[in-house]
């Protein structure tokens, strides 16, 4: 047996296991997060294009799953990232993956708690975001007026958090489906299949919506790669196509490549517009989008420890989804999110 180590943090770990010839992933996780994997592949399976768990082993202290190696994510299309990478690619190669989450959305579109991604959400107010931000800090950043894009904003953190904890301690029902939880580019094949399943089950519509956008906003050609290098080691690609981004004393201007913005678009268009038109009636969507949206925001990376230029694009982007704008329909929000979300090419 050939065993190759993609990342380890801790007692979690992920990477390859060769036995006579053939591979297999795998994924050692502590049992708590082990349990969280089952479960959730458990339930995605019986919807999505998953690879075959071939073999569960439970210990004291760690869990290990054991899967089939899907071969087609060594290929030139085989992830998401993939195609931010690939000047060649056309924006039909996203209809695959998009037609599968309409199929399951509309599919499994109810009310629910929805707390499969509570892991990335509620359950980071007292891990992260009490953590994270100090009052000093929020003093310091409080009302402090810049330029994104060349829109005017206030930053309002105060303000922000406070109502991000209120909404939080509510507990009712959201319009939500069967997701993955973490639609990141290193857990969607374009086969499709799709993998990571630590936060799929039932989740809001919005927080899945809210975890994509922030991704492709901000994260995914930008503070991914910077901050967390370890998750690109084998994507290397990525840091040739690294967002756009220049502070000149409060003025800052940031564009990702226009791909990303065409594919959250789409998404928009052929995933959650059919889900709104099946709700028919959906007023407090915006509001849920904002709380999802500023938790991946502010909960994500620390962002008080950043340099300048990263800490104001988070607190700006942050500030005109959260405060400056409230969208009533797709269309609006399309419209206002244009006007602040620039493309280099």
């Amino acid at each position: 047996m050939i065993k190759k180590v993609f990342h380890r943090n801790g007692l979690r770990e992920n990477g390859v296991i060769t036995v006579e010839g053939t591979d297999f992933f795998y994924k050692s996780l502590p049992l708590v997060f082990f349990q969280k994997e089952l479960n959730g592949y458990k339930i995605l399976s019986k919807y999505y294009p998953v690879p075959n768990l071939i073999r569960i082993e439970k210990g004291d202290n760690t869990g290990l799953l054991v899967f089939e190696y899907e071969n087609s994510v060594d290929t030139k299309k085989g992830l998401l990232i993939n195609l931010f990478t690939n000047k060649k690619v056309k924006t039909e190669d996203f209809n695959p993956l998009l037609e599968l989450y309409k199929k399951v959305f509309l599919k499994t579109l109810k009310k629910d708690k929805g707390k499969a991604s509570d892991i990335f959400f509620k359950d980071r107010i007292s891990t992260r975001l009490e953590k994270f931000y100090s009052p000093k800090f929020i003093k310091s950043i409080n009302d402090k007026e810049v330029f994104l894009n060349g829109n005017k904003l206030k930053l309002q953190l105060e303000k922000t958090i406070s109502t991000i904890k209120s909404f939080f301690k509510k507990d009712g029902l959201h319009w939500c489906v069967i997701s993955q939880g973490d639609p990141n580019d290193l857990n969607l094949g374009l086969k499709p299949v799709l993998f990571d399943y630590e936060a799929a089950g039932w989740n809001p519509l919005m927080a899945e919506f809210a975890n994509l956008f922030v991704y492709n906003l901000i994260q995914g050609s930008y503070l991914g790669p910077v901050y967390s290098k370890a998750s690109y080691k084998r994507h290397k690609e990525i840091y040739k196509y690294l967002d756009k981004v220049r502070l000149s004393k409060n003025k800052l201007e940031h564009k990702t490549l226009s791909l990303r913005r065409k594919f959250v678009f789409m998404y928009i268009k052929k995933v959650l517009m059919p889900c709104f038109h099946k709700i028919e009636n959906y007023n407090g969507w915006y509001e849920e989008f904002k709380n999802y949206f500023a938790m991946k925001i502010l909960c994500r990376f620390d962002i008080s420890k950043m340099p300048k230029k990263d800490m104001i694009l988070s607190l700006c982007f942050l500030e005109y989804f959260y405060n400056t704008i409230n969208p009533k329909s797709f269309n609006e929000f399309l419209s206002l999110t244009k006007k602040i979300w620039l493309v280099q090419r």
